[in-house]
């Protein structure tokens, strides 16, 4: 029986990492880091660390696209060009900028996990219910059927 060897690639401080997608003809990695809206590139072959692209919000995850990724924030649907700059495609019609300039969703809400497949079709969880919508509730209920 062969051993492999795991090894640690990239140790990096992030909140919440998630939706890897991996680009064969860029041989890359892009990710997510949820919570604090950074979206992450690397190249293993380039023995660089990741490049890291701030969006300034949430960030649920991204999709790979012609020239660049597709990318669900908590304001909307973004396509970020290769050097990581946004450019708004869909606005989350919940998405207001508050008080102090505080920017959140009107119900407590935010654009989630997507995927897209091969030929290009795109399925996106358009929202997740954060805990501070909650606590703003007086009653949740669900109802199964």
């Amino acid at each position: 029986m062969q051993e492999n060897e795991i090894a640690v690639a990239v140790v990096l401080d992030m909140s919440l990492g998630e939706s890897p997608v991996w680009s064969v003809a860029r041989q890359t990695l892009y990710w997510v880091d949820i919570n604090n809206g950074r979206v992450y590139a690397w190249r293993p072959q380039a023995g660089t660390p990741p490049t890291c692209f701030e969006l300034g919000e949430k960030v649920g995850c991204i999709a790979l696209a012609d020239r660049g990724l597709v990318a669900a924030a908590a304001s909307g649907i973004v396509r970020l060009s290769a050097g990581g700059e946004p450019e708004r495609l869909v606005d989350n019609p919940e998405w207001q900028t508050g008080q102090q300039n505080e920017q959140q969703t009107v119900r407590g809400n935010r654009f989630n996990d997507g995927r897209c497949d091969a030929a290009g079709r795109c399925g996106w969880a358009p929202s997740l219910l954060t805990k501070r919508a909650l606590r703003r509730r007086s009653t949740v209920s669900t109802t199964a059927s």
